[in-house]
């Protein structure tokens, strides 16, 4: 099906309301109060490790897509307008979310009918994530009339997730299932037959948990759902109250709950040009204190896997992606409490310079990951065992090449890392990089840990990363001037224009690549 991008963003934003809640009577919940606690023992028994996904909006598909909301958008993110179906641009954002301890996406799919955007974008987050050891899983989306409304059509992307998508190595899984999520599931106007039968059909040996889209336990449609989320919870403040209003609700019949929480709501303009009936009023964010109130709460009952509720919805301002207008603000706020939540030390900042770790080899190659964490196999390929990890700034000696892989001294044993994650440098000289060229007077200061290129392409080896802050000369621009040539580590390279902060225009700056 041929889908107009623009149309398909301005349809998608859209109203979760927190109307959607029916009244459940106090004789329900105090009939069920002792089931309650059989449940959260299970929970607490079943817990290992414990999560923390992000809700992923799939259809931001570049400067179009961006331009057409401009007079909803209050806020733009940091990395620029980009499209989701970019691997560059899904590398950096998986790597801000782990940087803060965030270990999966879930991704707003349209299903397998939009091959122009949203499907598109679901692979990219997945070979992405794949490489980095993070999660992405799917949510199909039915806001959209054109798109899983129909009966078809649901089992249609259903059946092709299940045999094409679920066993991906970047697939998001939990307690060893994977996770399909579903939001505004109930515009199909399917009944509990109707989706019971679905569930039959498509995964009738429940191999794949379904989460259900609402609140007060409406949507677990007679076992069909697994468990339930909200995706607007923002009304409730974050409060201990709700969360265990909704957790009873949905443990009470059966199902797994899922709590979510927010950094913030501002849905004024969307609502407005949409005509919504009752939007929520504005959350202000309070310099990340109703994320940490919210997301403090939620972890007071019982459940391993928080929701936060949204990476990037711009339009409603509930994201955490790194912005104009706030910065990291979400991410440094989350990771001191996602860490004290595992019971681990943060991780360091995504804007923090590297410090040396690992056990390099004195005078010899050594190398370092150039994304936030690279697993560590047990042999040359994906197909093997997956080992450890190890951490960008961490330097490991290089005892061997193979078929595109390093070998490094791992724990002990023998390691093998991708070579297209990891930059790789000889002692005393460039890493791989051209001879340092002639400042022309601009800078340029990296707004992240920004990898440095032989050629200003994406294809390009890495051979030294520059980190966040650190403000380098200009020597060169690439013809469209999306690149630019910069002196590092006694050489120089190529870095995306578009990670940094340059200090004046690039007219009077020579073409060189």
């Amino acid at each position: 099906m041929s889908v107009n991008i623009n149309v398909v963003v301005e349809l998608k934003h859209r109203q979760h309301s927190s109307q959607r809640n029916p009244m459940r009577s106090r004789l329900f919940l105090l009939a069920v109060s002792l089931l309650l606690a059989l449940s959260a023992a299970q929970s607490a028994g079943a817990q290992g490790e414990r999560h923390v996904w992000a809700f992923y909006l799939g259809f931001w598909a570049g400067g179009n897509s961006w331009g057409a909301q401009n007079h909803l958008l209050s806020d733009r993110p940091a990395i620029g307008d980009y499209d989701s179906r970019d691997g560059g641009v899904a590398a950096i954002q998986i790597e801000q979310a782990q940087s803060a301890g965030i270990n999966g996406f879930v991704v707003s799919w349209f299903g397998i009918d939009d091959g122009v955007t949203t499907t598109p974008a679901l692979n990219n987050l997945l070979d992405r994530a794949a490489e980095r050891g993070f999660g992405v899983g799917a949510a199909l989306d039915v806001f959209d009339a054109d798109f899983n409304r129909r009966r078809g059509q649901m089992v249609n992307s259903l059946n092709w997730l299940i045999a094409n998508r679920v066993n991906h190595p970047g697939y998001l899984r939990y307690q060893g299932k994977p996770v399909i999520f579903f939001a505004f599931q109930e515009r199909t106007g399917f009944s509990d037959a109707d989706w019971q039968a679905i569930r039959n059909e498509t995964d009738p040996n429940r191999n794949t948990l379904w989460i259900a889209e609402g609140l007060g336990g409406c949507c677990l449609h007679g076992g069909a759902m697994d468990g339930m989320y909200a995706f607007n919870l923002a009304w409730a403040n974050g409060a201990v109250g709700r969360f265990v209003t909704e957790r009873n609700a949905v443990q009470g019949r059966g199902g797994l709950y899922i709590p979510t929480v927010h950094p913030g709501w501002d849905e004024n303009l969307i609502a407005a040009a949409q005509g919504r009936p009752n939007p929520t009023s504005p959350r202000p964010r309070n310099n990340g204190q109703f994320l940490a109130t919210s997301f403090n709460n939620a972890t007071t009952i019982g459940s391993d896997i928080i929701l936060i509720v949204s990476w990037n919805e711009f339009l409603e301002n509930s994201h955490i992606e790194p912005s104009i207008n706030f910065g990291n603000q979400s991410l440094d706020t989350l990771r001191p409490l996602i860490a004290a939540w595992r019971g681990n030390a943060p991780l360091p900042a995504a804007n923090s310079s590297p410090e040396q770790g690992g056990n390099p080899a004195p005078g010899g190659t050594t190398l370092t990951p150039t994304v936030a964490t690279l697993n560590v196999r047990s042999g040359a390929g994906t197909n093997f065992d997956r080992i450890g990890q190890i951490r960008r700034g961490e330097v490991y000696g290089v005892t061997g090449e193979t078929g595109g892989w390093f070998i490094i001294d791992f724990n002990g044993q023998q390691g093998f890392v991708s070579g297209q994650f990891v930059a790789v440098s000889n002692s005393g000289d460039g890493g791989g990089s051209a001879a340092a060229g002639v400042p022309t007077g601009i800078t340029y200061r990296a707004n992240f840990n920004v990898n440095m290129r032989q050629a200003p392409n994406t294809n390009s080896p890495i051979v030294a990363v520059i980190p966040f802050e650190r403000t380098v000369d200009v020597v060169g621009r690439s013809g469209d001037s999306s690149w630019v040539q910069v002196n590092f580590n006694n050489g120089s390279g190529w870095v995306s224009a578009r990670l940094g902060q340059l200090s004046g225009g690039l007219g009077g700056v020579p073409v060189t690549g």
